[in-house]
């Protein structure tokens, strides 16, 4: 459904009810799956902060993961939205979360 990539050499995929997949595609030729985050709702976007993934997942609102580690990458909060999480953007500060039936909310990151 959506797709992130980090420098290192992962990709991050949106996998609607599968959750998160986290891919090392470096090489590109030898991808493979690393980890998966199961998410408690429908993974419907992704966006990338620093290490952590913030994911729209629709009526479960939006979900925060720790990727730091992708061996280990764990759901550190979930924030919740009002109608359906649908996609999302984040900038340095705000992650910017449009929801079917609940417009637009905007979350600061970092207070």
């Amino acid at each position: 459904n959506a797709v992130t990539l980090r420098g290192d050499g992962y990709a991050f995929v949106a996998d609607f009810d599968a959750g998160v997949k986290i891919i090392d595609v470096d090489p590109i030729p030898d991808a493979y799956v690393v980890n998966t985050v199961y998410t408690s709702g429908s993974a419907r976007g992704i966006a990338l902060s620093e290490n952590y993934l913030f994911v729209p997942c629709w009526d479960e609102g939006l979900q925060i993961i720790d990727v730091a580690d992708v061996n280990s990458p764990s759901i550190v909060d979930t924030l919740y939205v009002p109608g359906y999480a649908d996609g999302v953007f984040v900038d340095q500060q705000n992650a910017y979360v449009c929801a079917r039936d609940g417009g637009l909310r905007i979350f600061s990151l970092w207070e």
